[in-house]
């Protein structure tokens, strides 16, 4: 569910169940006195990384960022989805609609894919001989032509057109897909004509568009999928499906430009890269970035680091970083919270890009990544070669420049090392300076709670087979609901599914009383009521559904066991709790005892 994503891809558990209790750190994780009921020695953890909470108390039971608001405000989970989507600013459809925009996307969706198989073959036919010849020059392996789905849009205008005509897509799909355009005589064409194509996926892995690197000397160079239901390039990250991982066990994220500079990385080993889709970072980029690391490295290419529109765009990213707008309220209000991400620049060699550094040189990358430095050193030095600083009149207009960007720093300490950085730059004591400036703004203290998470999880991507194969199976079986009486809604990880066993199964609705239902789960329950299943009779299905329920509950205890391990390796160990070790013993049971119903098939 693309909603939900979106919406948990803009949340910081730590900020949302800081509202609640007063966190404490403990190792890379927090834990407090849980919000739900008494205690007097803390058993409640968060989990940043995961994105997660438990209570190892008297309420054994955790969950996401929605299961905590649900719990902490008694909502529903429609309630608790609108509440946050007005509080990370994400519009919430119209339900009325919701089913016809969801069967749109997936038919735009669908030719996508449709397109992407066409380009690839195009590329891989006689047509694509050029086209390969020019990847062998730009150093492109075969595995990364492959790894990245590269494909090419043939030397005319209505080749994919007619092609996915014969697979039932008019030129309304294409047209909104952004497949095609409309001339101004009214004639539809392809969008990409002798293109080099890189389809773009989002965070969750989805094909949203396209972009298109001209072979011939043909304007614009580069071109992109135009905005649709699908594709909008401000919440995109190029490559972020595939660099996440790397990401998150690095604790680093290096942010290029270009596609073929995050093509040129990855197929070198540097799967940590990603592309910004343009010059300047985006609210929604920050957010989707933030929820896998807390440091950045920003690439500049060193033809445009000095020029007008990239300082802008870089001072315009910084400052987005250290101040997030979030929606917050009902009425609309706002509030600024920082962000807490580090980021640094990592100035390339005169007249190289990244994607030549990492073909002709691909040791340096590292030693360049390493000796990145603070934005606002960087822009010291970027700034200072603009301005003639042998008058006073240039050192004026340059501290004019550079101060307010130190006044953004929210470290008091990077603040003082910055003007001291400063002062020598122009020649002047740091006394003289801060005279002529003014005392330095300082910083409103944040919790550390905010600002030492180090690590978020990958959005979960948008379906759960397993789950949905469950649902679809109670569903299209309701006499099987019975044997599913030890299914519990904690067994359910995609909050969507959670809620439609909750308002569906438990309560005994299925199709008896539809009525009952709202839009959402009405169409829910047409949507796996309609699913093909494998097994043809109901013996075949009641295996099935007790294997299932099995992987369910192994599933859910090995995420509880992870939980505990993260708690224990910070701090049980040197102060163990004996309620909390014997949570820990029956779960070890509890997951022998289903290993043991999986090999006896009891």
């Amino acid at each position: 569910m693309a909603l939900v994503d979106d919406i948990k891809s803009r949340l910081d558990i730590v900020d949302l169940v800081s509202e609640h209790a007063t966190l404490g750190k403990s190792g890379r994780n927090f834990k407090a006195r849980c919000p739900f009921h008494n205690e007097r020695t803390p058993s409640f953890y968060v989990f940043p990384e995961r994105q997660t909470w438990r209570c190892f108390g008297a309420c054994a039971t955790g969950g996401d960022a929605i299961s905590f608001v649900q719990r902490m405000e008694n909502l529903d989970f429609g309630e608790a989805l609108t509440k946050l989507a007005q509080r990370t600013g994400v519009p919430m459809p119209d339900r009325h609609a919701s089913q016809e925009d969801r069967s749109r996307e997936k038919r735009l969706q669908e030719a996508n894919e449709a397109a992407a198989r066409f380009y690839q073959e195009t590329l891989a036919s006689s047509q694509g001989k050029e086209a390969r010849d020019y990847l062998v020059g730009r150093g492109v392996s075969d595995d990364a032509v492959a790894n990245f789905e590269l494909g090419l849009a043939p030397n005319n205008w209505d080749a994919l057109r007619r092609h996915l005509g014969t697979q039932g897509f008019g030129d309304d799909t294409l047209l909104q897909a952004g497949l095609a355009s409309s001339t101004e005589d009214g004639r539809i064409r392809d969008l990409f004509r002798y293109r080099l194509i890189v389809p773009i996926r989002d965070a969750s892995g989805r094909l949203v568009g396209f972009g298109g690197r001209a072979l011939g000397d043909v304007n614009p160079k580069y071109l992109n999928t135009p905005q649709s239901p699908l594709f909008d390039k401000s919440h995109l990250v190029y490559a972020l499906d595939k660099a996440s991982a790397a990401i998150r066990e690095q604790g680093l994220g290096v942010i290029v430009e270009g596609y073929m500079d995050v093509i040129a990385a990855h197929q070198r080993g540097f799967a940590n890269v990603v592309a910004s889709m343009g010059t300047s970072l985006t609210e929604h980029q920050v957010a989707l970035l933030g929820k896998h690391t807390r440091r950045f490295v920003l690439s500049l290419d060193p033809d445009n680091a000095g020029q007008e529109a990239t300082l802008r765009s870089l001072e315009t990213s910084w400052r987005l970083l250290e101040r997030q707008v979030v929606n917050t309220s009902r009425r609309g209000t706002s509030m600024v919270r920082g962000t807490g991400i580090e980021l640094r620049i990592a100035a390339l060699p005169e007249g190289r890009d990244p994607d030549a550094v990492l073909r002709d040189t691909p040791e340096q990358w590292p030693v360049i990544i390493e000796n990145a430095v603070p934005v606002v050193e960087y822009m010291i030095s970027a700034l200072s070669s603009r301005r003639d600083l042998t008058t006073g009149e240039g050192k004026a207009g340059f501290v004019n420049e550079v101060v307010p960007l130190i006044h953004e720093e929210r470290n008091a300490y990077n603040q003082d090392r910055y003007l001291q950085h400063l002062a020598e730059v122009i020649g002047v004591s740091v006394g003289t300076l801060k005279a002529s400036v003014g005392t330095t703004a300082r910083p409103r203290q944040r919790r550390a709670a905010r600002t030492q998470v180090d690590a978020a999880p990958l959005a979960a991507s948008g379906r759960d087979a397993l789950e949905e194969y469950v649902l679809a199976l109670l569903v299209q079986n309701p006499e099987l609901v019975p044997q599913a009486k030890s299914l519990t809604s904690e067994q359910f990880q995609r909050p969507e599914n959670r809620d439609f066993f909750t308002t569906c199964l438990t309560k005994g609705i299925l199709r008896k009383d539809e009525s009952a239902l709202s839009t959402d789960s009405a169409s829910r329950l047409e949507e796996l009521g309609a699913r093909d299943l494998p097994f043809s009779n109901f013996k075949e299905r009641e295996v099935a559904l007790a294997q299932c329920l099995r992987r369910l509950e192994q599933r859910r205890i090995r995420d509880l066991k992870v939980e505990e391990s993260l708690a224990l390796n910070e701090e049980w160990a040197t102060e163990p709790d004996p309620q909390r070790v014997h949570f820990d013993v029956e779960a070890t049971e509890r997951l022998k005892s289903v290993f043991q119903q999986e090999v006896t098939g009891s």
